[in-house]
Protein backbone atom coordinates (compact mmCIF):
# COMPACT_ATOMS: atom_id res chain seq x y z
CA UNK A 1 0.00 0.00 0.00
CA UNK A 2 1.48 3.38 -1.04
CA UNK A 3 1.99 6.26 1.40
CA UNK A 4 -0.57 8.35 -0.51
CA UNK A 5 -3.37 5.87 -0.02
CA UNK A 6 -5.45 6.33 3.13
CA UNK A 7 -5.53 3.42 5.49
CA UNK A 8 -8.28 2.30 7.79
CA UNK A 9 -7.99 2.67 11.52
CA UNK A 10 -7.81 -1.09 11.77
CA UNK A 11 -4.67 -1.15 9.56
CA UNK A 12 -2.84 1.30 11.82
CA UNK A 13 -1.20 0.53 15.11
CA UNK A 14 -3.33 1.14 18.18
CA UNK A 15 -0.97 3.94 19.20
CA UNK A 16 -0.92 5.61 15.78
CA UNK A 17 -3.43 7.03 13.35
CA UNK A 18 -3.28 8.48 9.84
CA UNK A 19 -4.51 12.04 9.33
CA UNK A 20 -7.09 12.28 6.53
CA UNK A 21 -5.80 15.74 5.59
CA UNK A 22 -2.02 15.60 5.54
CA UNK A 23 -1.79 11.80 5.15
CA UNK A 24 0.83 11.47 7.86
CA UNK A 25 0.69 8.74 10.46
CA UNK A 26 0.98 10.25 13.91
CA UNK A 27 0.55 9.17 17.54
CA UNK A 28 -3.11 9.10 18.56
CA UNK A 29 -2.33 11.81 21.10
CA UNK A 30 -1.95 14.20 18.14
CA UNK A 31 -5.67 13.76 17.37
CA UNK A 32 -8.51 15.35 19.29
CA UNK A 33 -11.32 13.36 20.89
CA UNK A 34 -14.48 12.64 18.89
CA UNK A 35 -16.98 10.25 20.46
CA UNK A 36 -18.97 9.99 17.24
CA UNK A 37 -16.13 8.11 15.53
CA UNK A 38 -15.44 4.41 16.08
CA UNK A 39 -11.96 4.96 17.45
CA UNK A 40 -13.02 7.95 19.56
CA UNK A 41 -10.58 10.27 17.80
CA UNK A 42 -10.93 13.07 15.24
CA UNK A 43 -10.06 12.29 11.62
CA UNK A 44 -7.66 15.23 11.36
CA UNK A 45 -4.55 15.74 13.46
CA UNK A 46 -4.56 18.77 15.75
CA UNK A 47 -2.29 20.79 13.48
CA UNK A 48 -4.43 20.18 10.40
CA UNK A 49 -7.65 20.73 12.33
CA UNK A 50 -6.36 24.12 13.47
CA UNK A 51 -5.35 25.03 9.93
CA UNK A 52 -8.72 23.94 8.49
CA UNK A 53 -10.63 25.84 11.19
CA UNK A 54 -8.70 29.04 10.47
CA UNK A 55 -9.32 28.72 6.73
CA UNK A 56 -13.03 28.13 7.34
CA UNK A 57 -13.21 31.16 9.66
CA UNK A 58 -11.55 33.40 7.07
CA UNK A 59 -13.86 32.11 4.33
CA UNK A 60 -17.01 32.76 6.38
CA UNK A 61 -15.82 36.25 7.41
CA UNK A 62 -14.89 37.20 3.86
CA UNK A 63 -18.24 36.03 2.46
CA UNK A 64 -19.98 38.17 5.07
CA UNK A 65 -17.86 41.16 4.09
CA UNK A 66 -16.27 41.29 7.55
CA UNK A 67 -12.67 42.16 8.27
CA UNK A 68 -10.32 39.24 8.78
CA UNK A 69 -7.62 39.99 11.31
CA UNK A 70 -4.10 38.77 10.67
CA UNK A 71 -2.18 37.66 13.77
CA UNK A 72 0.87 39.79 14.53
CA UNK A 73 4.16 38.62 15.95
CA UNK A 74 4.55 39.67 19.57
CA UNK A 75 7.00 42.48 20.30
CA UNK A 76 8.24 43.06 23.88
CA UNK A 77 6.62 46.12 25.43
CA UNK A 78 4.09 46.41 22.60
CA UNK A 79 0.51 45.22 22.05
CA UNK A 80 -1.66 45.02 18.94
CA UNK A 81 -4.83 47.13 18.80
CA UNK A 82 -7.34 45.63 16.33
CA UNK A 83 -9.07 48.98 15.73
CA UNK A 84 -5.79 50.78 15.03
CA UNK A 85 -4.46 47.76 13.11
CA UNK A 86 -1.09 48.59 14.60
CA UNK A 87 1.24 47.83 17.51
CA UNK A 88 1.22 50.29 20.41
CA UNK A 89 3.10 50.60 23.73
CA UNK A 90 1.55 48.70 26.65
CA UNK A 91 1.04 52.01 28.47
CA UNK A 92 -1.59 52.97 25.88
CA UNK A 93 -3.91 50.12 26.89
CA UNK A 94 -6.35 50.20 29.83
CA UNK A 95 -6.12 47.69 32.64
CA UNK A 96 -8.39 44.66 32.50
CA UNK A 97 -8.30 42.28 35.47
CA UNK A 98 -10.17 39.58 33.52
CA UNK A 99 -7.60 39.44 30.73
CA UNK A 100 -4.65 37.00 30.94
CA UNK A 101 -2.32 39.89 30.13
CA UNK A 102 -4.03 42.25 32.56
CA UNK A 103 -4.68 44.71 29.72
CA UNK A 104 -7.65 45.53 27.50
CA UNK A 105 -7.96 44.40 23.90
CA UNK A 106 -8.14 47.93 22.48
CA UNK A 107 -6.00 51.01 23.11
CA UNK A 108 -7.43 53.62 25.49
CA UNK A 109 -8.99 55.92 22.83
CA UNK A 110 -10.70 53.03 21.05
CA UNK A 111 -11.64 51.38 24.37
CA UNK A 112 -13.41 54.60 25.44
CA UNK A 113 -15.04 55.06 22.03
CA UNK A 114 -16.40 51.52 22.08
CA UNK A 115 -17.71 52.04 25.61
CA UNK A 116 -19.58 55.19 24.59
CA UNK A 117 -20.99 53.49 21.52
CA UNK A 118 -22.18 50.53 23.60
CA UNK A 119 -23.88 52.76 26.17
CA UNK A 120 -25.51 54.79 23.39
CA UNK A 121 -26.73 51.64 21.65
CA UNK A 122 -28.00 49.82 24.75
CA UNK A 123 -29.12 52.68 27.02
CA UNK A 124 -29.73 55.54 24.59
CA UNK A 125 -26.97 57.71 26.06
CA UNK A 126 -24.07 57.69 28.50
CA UNK A 127 -26.05 59.97 30.83
CA UNK A 128 -28.98 57.56 30.91
CA UNK A 129 -26.58 54.70 31.70
CA UNK A 130 -24.92 56.55 34.59
CA UNK A 131 -28.25 57.73 36.03
CA UNK A 132 -29.56 54.18 36.14
CA UNK A 133 -26.32 52.77 37.51
CA UNK A 134 -25.77 55.38 40.22
CA UNK A 135 -29.24 56.60 41.19
CA UNK A 136 -31.66 54.04 39.81
CA UNK A 137 -33.54 56.66 37.75
CA UNK A 138 -33.76 57.20 34.02
CA UNK A 139 -33.12 60.33 32.01
CA UNK A 140 -36.90 60.58 31.53
CA UNK A 141 -37.39 60.45 35.32
CA UNK A 142 -34.97 63.34 35.80
CA UNK A 143 -36.68 65.36 33.07
CA UNK A 144 -40.02 64.83 34.85
CA UNK A 145 -38.49 65.97 38.16
CA UNK A 146 -37.19 69.14 36.52
CA UNK A 147 -40.67 69.82 35.12
CA UNK A 148 -42.28 69.31 38.54
CA UNK A 149 -39.74 71.75 40.03
CA UNK A 150 -40.75 74.36 37.47
CA UNK A 151 -37.31 74.15 35.89
CA UNK A 152 -35.74 75.81 38.95
CA UNK A 153 -33.31 74.73 41.65
CA UNK A 154 -35.30 74.27 44.90
CA UNK A 155 -32.52 75.93 46.94
CA UNK A 156 -31.54 79.07 45.01
CA UNK A 157 -34.70 79.15 42.81
CA UNK A 158 -32.61 79.96 39.76
CA UNK A 159 -33.19 78.21 36.41
CA UNK A 160 -31.43 74.87 36.37
CA UNK A 161 -30.01 75.19 32.89
CA UNK A 162 -28.04 72.35 31.37
CA UNK A 163 -25.59 71.82 34.24
CA UNK A 164 -28.03 70.38 36.73
CA UNK A 165 -27.29 67.50 39.07
CA UNK A 166 -29.31 64.75 40.72
CA UNK A 167 -29.07 65.14 44.51
CA UNK A 168 -29.42 62.06 46.68
CA UNK A 169 -29.14 61.05 50.31
CA UNK A 170 -25.67 59.57 50.74
CA UNK A 171 -26.90 57.34 53.58
CA UNK A 172 -30.07 55.87 52.06
CA UNK A 173 -29.24 56.47 48.40
CA UNK A 174 -32.71 57.95 47.82
CA UNK A 175 -32.97 60.71 45.21
CA UNK A 176 -34.17 64.01 46.71
CA UNK A 177 -34.31 66.57 43.91
CA UNK A 178 -32.49 68.07 40.95
CA UNK A 179 -30.17 70.91 41.96
CA UNK A 180 -28.05 73.41 40.11
CA UNK A 181 -24.31 72.83 39.93
CA UNK A 182 -23.50 75.43 42.61
CA UNK A 183 -26.05 74.30 45.21
CA UNK A 184 -25.27 70.64 44.71
CA UNK A 185 -21.59 71.38 45.25
CA UNK A 186 -22.40 73.44 48.33
CA UNK A 187 -24.27 70.58 49.96
CA UNK A 188 -21.40 68.26 49.19
CA UNK A 189 -18.82 70.65 50.63
CA UNK A 190 -20.83 70.84 53.86
CA UNK A 191 -21.18 67.07 54.02
CA UNK A 192 -25.00 67.24 53.78
CA UNK A 193 -24.88 68.39 57.43
CA UNK A 194 -28.17 70.20 58.16
CA UNK A 195 -26.86 71.66 61.46
CA UNK A 196 -23.82 73.13 59.76
CA UNK A 197 -25.97 74.61 57.00
CA UNK A 198 -28.37 76.18 59.54
CA UNK A 199 -25.42 77.70 61.38
CA UNK A 200 -24.04 79.00 58.08
CA UNK A 201 -27.40 80.68 57.38
CA UNK A 202 -27.47 82.18 60.89
CA UNK A 203 -23.91 83.41 60.44
CA UNK A 204 -24.83 85.16 57.20
CA UNK A 205 -27.91 86.71 58.87
CA UNK A 206 -25.70 88.08 61.64
CA UNK A 207 -27.52 86.15 64.34
CA UNK A 208 -24.60 83.84 65.03
CA UNK A 209 -21.58 85.17 66.86
CA UNK A 210 -18.05 83.93 66.42
CA UNK A 211 -17.00 81.27 68.96
CA UNK A 212 -14.72 82.41 71.79
CA UNK A 213 -11.96 80.20 73.12
CA UNK A 214 -12.08 79.70 76.87
CA UNK A 215 -9.59 76.83 77.14
CA UNK A 216 -7.43 74.75 74.82
CA UNK A 217 -9.86 72.87 72.58
CA UNK A 218 -12.97 74.33 74.31
CA UNK A 219 -15.07 77.13 72.80
CA UNK A 220 -18.17 79.05 73.81
CA UNK A 221 -20.55 79.16 70.86
CA UNK A 222 -23.28 81.81 71.01
CA UNK A 223 -26.09 82.46 68.60
CA UNK A 224 -29.84 82.43 68.04
CA UNK A 225 -30.51 83.14 71.72
CA UNK A 226 -28.71 80.07 73.00
CA UNK A 227 -25.27 79.34 74.36
CA UNK A 228 -23.35 76.11 74.63
CA UNK A 229 -19.89 74.74 74.88
CA UNK A 230 -18.39 72.78 72.03
CA UNK A 231 -15.27 70.69 72.33
CA UNK A 232 -13.23 71.32 69.20
CA UNK A 233 -10.05 69.48 68.33
CA UNK A 234 -7.24 71.91 67.56
CA UNK A 235 -4.67 69.31 66.72
CA UNK A 236 -2.36 70.54 69.49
Amino acid sequence: MSDSEPVSDADANDDEKQCRHCGETKPVGEFGLNRRRADGRAQYCRECFKSISKASYRSVRERAGAKVRTPRASVPGMRFCPDCDDLKPLSEFPRHAGSPSGLGTYCKPHHDARGRESKQRVHGSSRHYHLLRRYGVSAADVAEMVTQQGGACPICLRPLGKRHHVDHDHVTGQVRAVLCFTCNGGLGNDGDDAVRLRRAAAYLDGSLGAPSRIAPGVYDVAGLGWRRRSSVSTGG
